[in-house]
C-alpha cells in the first residue's frame, strides 16, 4: 500500500491546510434542504419567560427551518417554538398564506437558531397580519 504525503492527502480530499474545521463536517442530515428566504416570526412556548421576535428563514426541509435573526433574543436549545412563516404564493392568487410551524430549537448561532418541525399547518392569513400564529388557530 501507497503511503501518501501531507500534501497529497489533502489534494485527494480537496482540502486545503487552511480551510476551516467546518469544512470537515460529515453531513448527517437526511433530508434535502431548500434555499429560500422568507419572513419569519417566533416566540417561545410554555412555563418559561416568553421570548420571540422575527427573522428571516435561510433554508427549509420538510423537517427543519433554519432562521437568521438581526437580534436573537436568547432562544435556548430545547426550547419549543412556535413560528409563523410567510407563504410566497397566494391562494387563488389573492388571500396570503402562512405556514405555522410547533418545534423545537436544535441548534444556535450568534445570529440565529435551527428547528426541528414537530407540527405543521398552511393557514390563510389576514392582510397585514404578521402575528405568530399557534397551531389552535389563535392569534398571538
Amino acid at each position: 500500500m501507497k503511503m501518501l504525503k501531507h500534501e497529497e492527502v489533502y489534494r485527494t480530499r480537496d482540502l486545503s491546510p487552511t480551510r476551516s474545521r467546518q469544512a470537515d463536517r460529515i453531513e448527517r442530515r437526511v433530508r434535502n434542504r431548500y434555499p429560500i428566504r422568507l419572513r419569519v416570526r417566533y416566540h417561545t412556548r410554555g412555563p418559561m419567560r416568553r421570548v420571540g421576535g422575527i427573522g428571516l428563514t435561510l433554508n427549509v426541509s420538510c423537517s427543519g427551518i433554519l432562521v437568521e435573526t438581526l437580534y436573537q433574543r436568547k432562544v435556548s436549545v430545547g426550547s419549543r417554538l412556535e413560528i409563523a412563516v410567510e407563504w410566497p404564493v397566494l391562494l387563488n392568487g389573492t388571500t396570503p398564506l402562512k405556514l405555522a410551524v410547533l418545534g423545537r430549537v436544535v441548534r444556535t448561532e450568534t445570529f440565529g437558531f435551527a428547528v426541528s418541525i414537530d407540527r405543521h399547518d398552511l393557514r390563510t392569513m389576514k392582510r397585514g397580519d404578521t402575528g405568530a400564529c399557534d397551531l389552535a388557530g389563535q392569534v398571538q
